[in-house]
């Protein structure tokens, strides 16, 4: 995502051409791919946040840790919920698409 930030803000808007399309596409761009990088940004830290948490719940129960781990990988989220009620929330906070917070509820 880098190159084509580099890209996009390496084209140059013709000062004769002021106000027109072409540099408001450009601005357009720069914006939208600024915003993009923050919210991967955002995903990839709640996405390791929510690993992390996974993993601190799998340590204690030994054996079925494991278990737990490959159905979390695998996306089984409502398997983990029937299985592990007691699983924090942090879990499934940017994993689990259909994640609702049990204050929103």
């Amino acid at each position: 995502m880098t190159y084509l930030y580099d890209q996009i803000l390496s084209i140059e808007c013709d000062p004769l051409k002021a106000n027109s399309d072409y540099c408001s596409h450009r601005s357009a761009y720069q914006e939208g791919h600024a915003g993009a990088l923050i919210q991967a940004a955002d995903l990839s830290v709640l996405t390791r946040d929510a690993a992390t948490a996974a993993i601190a719940f799998a340590l204690p129960l030994g054996a079925e840790g494991i278990t737990f781990l490959d159905y979390w990988l695998g996306g089984d989220f409502e398997l983990i919920r029937k299985t592990w009620p007691e699983a924090p929330e942090d879990i499934f906070i940017g994993e689990d698409t259909l994640y609702a917070p049990a204050s929103a509820a």
